[in-house]
């Protein structure tokens, strides 16, 4: 988290990055070290490092071309200006924090998009029932995300985001 000119950067870090990387590239690349192993049949084990590769290299390759914005501009995220006019401010859109409804993080398979199979959004829906999909490539901890929203965001959403934030997140057991 960066704090400038009253703008929170929300940025994640090094070893999360550090952690994708191995997962996506280093996946492919293991796929490629076991495909050349396997075409040399010198193993009894070869057909098994033929198939393992031909699952490792496309997944490993496809999901590290699908987070690649991860790995730029320091790892962040999205920015937020806090205040009565504060935003939520991402590459490619803002949104106003008085028009939050609900915000969450999911993993979305309902609306038919490969990249939800792996990786987790920021879902924000707004008052005029408008879903915008910030990116968070599964490495923005949910401490992380609570302390913000909670911190930034929160006091200056409407009374029903604010309660709606509670009733999904608060622990405490009436009895």
């Amino acid at each position: 988290m960066d704090r400038t000119n009253n703008v929170i950067k929300v940025r994640t870090r090094f070893f999360h990055r550090f952690y994708l990387f191995l997962g996506t590239f280093g996946m492919a690349l293991a796929g490629f070290v076991l495909f050349f192993q396997g075409i040399k049949f010198e193993s009894s084990y070869s057909l098994f490092y033929i198939a393992g590769s031909l699952i490792g290299i496309p997944y490993g390759l496809i999901t590290f071309l699908w987070s690649y914005r991860a790995y730029g501009k320091k790892g962040l995220l999205f920015s937020i200006k806090p205040g009565e006019n504060g935003q939520i401010i991402s590459r490619k859109v803002s949104v106003n924090i008085k028009d939050i409804r609900e915000i969450k993080i999911i993993q979305e398979f309902k609306i038919y998009k490969p990249r939800t199979m792996f990786f987790s959004d920021l879902t924000i829906r707004t008052n005029q029932n408008k879903i915008i999909r910030i990116p968070t490539y599964n490495i923005l901890s949910f401490r992380d995300f609570r302390y913000h929203v909670e911190k930034y965001i929160l006091p200056y959403t409407t009374p029903d985001a604010q309660q709606d934030w509670k009733k999904r997140h608060d622990k405490t057991i009436i009895a």
